[in-house]
Order: structure tokens, then C-alpha cells, then sequence
């Protein structure tokens, strides 16, 4: 007689609230690139939740090949509490690409340029889907102006299956 389903419920929900709360308040950039890790996937949530950080005076940097992990990371050691896009949340560009890029930056090193990134970047991470995907979300930017990458697609595409051919051919 005394359980009532809405009690135990009110109570869930306070702790939790509390939790979360706690959370934010003290470890806010941790917070919010988790909160933006669990949201990856929902676009309007991503933004709702990067608006949110700019009302707390956090910073949002951009995606980038060099410095992203795949998921939203808190940049140690900036001045101001600071969040890095995560590479999985640009839409359009799939787990096993973003997986490589990284294999690829964890094993040889920052990319230096952009012949660099299409030399060292596998076959199956630069196609034009991909390709369109970091141009478009300013992954690329350290490499030149958006418009210039995204007008010569297709010579970096030509680029990188001729360094496929001459990889292949022991040249």
C-alpha cells in the first residue's frame, strides 16, 4: 500500500536530475561533450547543445582531420573551456572512413598537406562522397579555402588514383 509507481518514479528522476546537474556544474566541458557524443547522430540536437555551450562560454572548434577524434573530445590545456567536433558527427561520412583517417594520424603522424592526406589516406576513405563530406564540414580547412577544395574535387580524386598506380605498380 505504501509503493506507488509515480513515487518511485519522482524519486529516479530527482536523483538523476541531481546527477546530471552536478555534473555540468562541475565539469561542464566534460558534460557537454558527452552529452553531444550521446546525441551524435540527431543534427538538431548537436545544434541546440552547441548553442548551449556558447551560453556557458565554451568554445566549439570545428572538425579536422588532424586534431579530431571521432567523437566530441575536450581540448586539454586552452585557455577557455574548449570542445572539438568529432569526426563521426559530419553527416554523410561513414564510421570506417573516419576510423582510418584516424589509424592513418595515430600510426604516421599529422597529415602535413593536402597531397599528404590523399598520399596516406586508403583508397576507400577518398571518394567523392567522403571527400564532399570533409570539405563541406571545414575538416580540410588547414589545407586551403573551401570553395578551391570543393571545385577541384575532381583533380584530387585523379591525384590520388594515380598515387594508387604508382603505389601499386612498386614506382
Amino acid at each position: 500500500a505504501a509503493y506507488g509507481f509515480n513515487k518511485s518514479h519522482a524519486a529516479c528522476y530527482a536523483l538523476i536530475a541531481y546527477q546530471t546537474a552536478y555534473l555540468k556544474a562541475h565539469w561542464p566541458e566534460c558534460f557537454m561533450a558527452a552529452l553531444m557524443n550521446s546525441d551524435a547522430s540527431n543534427l538538431d540536437r548537436i545544434s541546440i547543445e552547441i548553442e548551449e555551450c556558447r551560453r556557458m562560454d565554451m568554445v566549439v572548434f570545428p572538425p579536422d582531420v588532424n586534431e579530431s577524434f571521432a567523437g566530441f573530445s575536450v581540448v586539454k590545456g586552452a585557455s577557455v573551456p574548449t570542445i572539438r567536433f568529432g569526426l563521426k558527427a559530419i553527416k554523410g561520412l561513414g564510421e570506417d572512413v573516419v576510423d582510418q583517417i584516424i589509424m592513418e594520424r595515430k600510426t604516421n603522424g599529422a597529415f602535413k598537406d593536402l597531397s599528404d592526406f590523399i598520399r596516406r589516406a586508403p583508397g576507400k576513405t577518398v571518394n567523392r562522397k567522403s571527400l564532399e563530406c570533409l570539405i563541406r564540414s571545414g575538416a580540410l580547412d588547414r589545407f586551403g579555402d573551401r570553395n578551391q577544395l570543393y571545385f577541384n574535387i575532381e583533380s584530387l580524386l585523379e591525384f590520388n588514383r594515380q598515387q594508387e598506380r604508382e603505389s601499386s605498380s612498386g614506382q
